[in-house]
């Protein structure tokens, strides 16, 4: 739950392929304040930072000349459940301190609400910040689909990614608001637009 007086804090997740991306863009033209949590996690990871010296004492492999090799990272990290585990725990905290930051930041502006963009939302427990969460989510097939024409994979490899990823009911117990995504472009933009209003309406309630 957050605890930030003054600002309400939307998660925003979901599965590869699912669409995310699209509502997150479609959320920010709206005018809410977005926090990208991908580019968090690269800032933390950037060169020489005290995440990536904290990386190599444990994966000493995956960093070079205080440089996080991400290919080799994920060779290393991402094909073991344990080893993912223990690479989480390193960098979640760096994360999450990132993101109350920028929270802070956006409640200085005035802003009444933020939105979370986090793929490992739950993961990670930046949700324990939020006051709602929306869920992007898709059928397999067609994230399958989507992930093999937009990132150049062949079936081997989308598949190992997608295995990766938790079921549809995983999200949707967790989620206020489940946006479904197995059609168009401009039909998941409406359903962001009515997602936006139902968060305002909330928020201001």
């Amino acid at each position: 739950m957050n605890t930030l007086d003054g600002i309400f804090v939307v998660g925003l997740t979901g599965q590869t392929g699912s669409g995310k991306t699209t509502v997150s863009e479609e959320i920010s033209k709206s005018g809410l304040a977005v926090i990208n949590c991908d580019r968090i996690a690269r800032r933390v990871t950037a060169k020489d930072t005290d995440c990536v010296r904290d990386i190599a004492k444990l994966f000493p492999s995956c960093v070079k000349n205080g440089e996080l090799n991400r290919a080799q990272t994920a060779k290393v990290v991402f094909s073991d459940s344990q080893r993912l585990s223990t690479y989480t725990a390193v960098i979640f905290p760096y994360i999450t301190t990132e993101i109350l930051k920028e929270l802070r930041r956006i409640k200085q502006t005035g802003a009444k609400v933020a939105v979370l963009d986090a793929p490992t939302l739950f993961e990670s427990r930046a949700n324990d910040f939020c006051d709602m969460v929306i869920s992007v989510l898709a059928d397999e097939q067609v994230r399958r689909e989507r992930i093999i024409a937009r990132d150049k994979l062949d079936l081997e490899a989308a598949e190992k990614r997608l295995s990766a990823q938790k079921p549809n009911e995983w999200f949707e117990d967790k989620s206020d608001i489940v946006l479904y995504n197995n059609g168009n472009i401009s039909e998941l933009k409406l359903k962001t637009e009515t997602a936006v209003k139902t968060v305002l309406e909330r928020a201001n309630g």
